[in-house]
């Protein structure tokens, strides 16, 4: 990252977070790859939920021509995945792909647009490059013109997240996005939630947490929090505004949880419930569901940063302003829009990258009990009597997994070389997504330990020196219990994020790797007693 001051002070913080931000403010969008301007215009849009007081009759709305007067793009619930990452096609998500979005839809809009990250852009779950992943994912915002950065709880475990750059000193971005957290008697009033003008209509956004949730709890004990208070406390605090627009997001995992804030923001005015929870009551939900005769909606965005919301703000020829929602994919072919903010992300995904090898974090990356008694020797060990096996692994990608990422400098990033290597281990978390750790004897770098490289034979078959050592006492796993071994370990990393086909092709990625196109007769040349 670019030398920037950087200090952190302990904040209190409530159930409703907020970010105090300065505003300014796309036609329609929609999950296909994106097309002309021009093209995409004329495209057919779903029906548009209308704000203003006096209703439309479906003849009216037919008849009168509408202009896009501005939009708001919402995204969050990234969880620390801020590039297109695994082993399908086509690799969906990354801020390359959503600067390129927000310039096509500042095109459109003259300018007016309002970028709003809605909170946990970040997974909390400890590891050591989410410090420079906090100062990256903030510059980036900065950079595409984002006004403002509300917060999540996994995004306040990160004192980079919540720190002040600068206190208005050098260093400090233009314009500001430093998050506001403010305690209860701000709740009143003042800066408790986000406030903007868009086209004479005020817009209010706030984001907030569980107050049930062990992620909210642990808060409170790490004197980050004053108090949470529950959804319906909060808002009832609040002066009712009929008049604003709402923009609530928050991670609906129970139904209970959206009634809750439904039922909150019935006396507040029209709303839009963003929920990032990504599968919401196990389900993923990309169209607009309608809440209540507000008018109001709850919009779903792809976690992980797969897809953004957009809000288009449209005006009719009697000045009368509707809303239309519509889901965008980040697809491939963002890539190759013409984007003037997106060399920019590249730029600081290259000083985040350069941050996280010079910080040494995969080094020092937290270890943890070896998985057995054995230890990793790579991939060579196993030449002397599985020469035919490790011929046929050769030819598979897994053999070549390091040489990928070192082709394009993420071969130092521990988010990324854990499922590229040998001796790593995913364990269950407290946070929002399993932790990540280096088992003693895995792999440290590419080059202290380069024989440790690519998807070895241990991946699979466990750590092998005692095998090595002794063959024939020491067995690894047999065929019996291989089909579960391999299962376990290879979902590790083929799981729903990285490779959403697995579970229903399982079969056919097993085939891939196990060894079927090598005769039996020289799979072990070694005599076995």
């Amino acid at each position: 990252m670019r030398p920037r001051s950087i200090r952190f002070d302990r904040l209190a913080v409530l159930t409703v977070l907020l970010a105090t931000l300065a505003l300014g403010f796309g036609s329609c969008g929609d999950d296909r790859p994106p097309v002309s301007p021009t093209a995409e215009a004329e495209a057919p849009c779903p029906p548009e939920v209308d704000m203003s007081r006096a209703m439309l009759t479906p003849e009216e709305a037919a008849s009168l021509k509408q202009r896009v007067a501005g939009s708001i793009v919402l995204t969050g619930g990234h969880l620390g995945k801020h590039k297109p990452c695994g082993c399908t096609q086509p690799q969906m998500g990354g801020v390359e792909r959503l600067a390129a979005l927000y310039d096509r839809l500042a095109e459109r809009a003259g300018g007016n647009v309002l970028g709003l990250a809605l909170g946990w852009v970040l997974a909390g779950n400890g590891e050591p490059q989410e410090e420079a992943k906090a100062e990256f994912i903030r510059e980036v915002f900065t950079t595409l013109g984002f006004r403002g950065l509300l917060l999540g709880d996994t995004d306040m475990t990160v004192p980079a997240m919540t720190a002040d750059f600068g206190g208005g000193g050098p260093g400090t971005p233009v314009p500001p996005i430093n998050v506001v957290l403010g305690e209860r008697s701000d709740l009143v009033g003042r800066s408790s939630v986000l406030d903007a003008l868009l086209r004479n209509r005020r817009v209010r956004v706030a984001t907030v947490l569980d107050p049930a949730a062990p992620a909210a709890r642990s808060l409170k004990l790490q004197e980050l929090a004053l108090e949470v208070l529950g959804i319906t406390t909060a808002f009832n605090q609040m002066k009712p505004d009929p008049d604003a627009l709402w923009i609530v997001a928050a991670r609906l995992f129970e139904r209970e949880q959206y009634d809750a804030l439904r039922t909150a923001l019935k006396g507040q005015g029209p709303a839009i419930i963003v929920d990032l929870s990504g599968a919401m009551w196990g389900q993923e939900v990309t169209e607009p569901q309608p809440i209540d005769k507000n008018l109001s909606l709850l919009v779903s965005v792809d976690d992980k940063g797969k897809g953004a919301g957009v809000l288009d703000i449209l005006v009719d020829e009697r000045g009368r302003q509707s809303i239309r929602y519509r889901h965008y994919r980040l697809r491939p072919a963002y890539d190759e829009m013409e984007s003037k903010s997106r060399p920019l992300v590249e730029e600081t995904l290259g000083f985040y990258l350069d941050t996280v090898s010079e910080r040494n974090y995969l080094d020092t990356f937290p270890t943890t009990a070896p998985s057995s008694e054995a230890t990793y020797v790579g991939k060579f060990r196993c030449i002397a009597c599985h020469q035919a096996i490790y011929d046929d692994y050769e030819k598979t990608s897994h053999a070549h997994a390091l040489g990928t990422l070192e082709k394009i400098n993420y071969a130092r990033d521990p988010e990324c070389i854990r499922c590229h290597v040998v001796g790593w281990q995913r364990l269950p978390s407290a946070g929002s997504v399993d932790a990540w750790f280096r088992e003693p004897s895995g792999f440290v770098n590419p080059d202290k330990t380069r024989h440790l490289g690519g998807v070895g034979c241990e991946v699979c078959h466990g750590p092998g020196s005692l095998h090595v050592a002794n063959p024939i006492e020491y067995r690894m796993f047999s065929s019996k219990d291989g089909i579960t071994a391999w299962k376990r370990r290879c979902m590790t990393c083929h799981d729903a994020d990285n490779s959403p086909n697995f579970v229903t092709h399982e079969d056919w990625y097993f085939e891939m790797v196990n060894h079927h196109e090598v005769p039996t007769d020289v799979r072990t040349p070694m005599k076995q007693k």
